[in-house]
């Protein structure tokens, strides 16, 4: 991955190291969530 930043800076683009910082190769295809969610809010409606 750093050497997608460091391509994209040579580029010239404008990469915030605060964006970096919050980049991660973890993956999500394994994860399996099926099923039924309800998420209640306290906001008032």
């Amino acid at each position: 991955m750093s050497a997608i930043v460091d391509r994209l800076r040579a580029q010239g683009i404008l990469v915030k190291d605060e964006g970096v910082a919050r980049l991660s190769p973890l993956g999500h295809a394994h994860l399996n969530c099926p099923g039924r969610y309800v998420i209640a809010s306290s906001a008032p409606e």
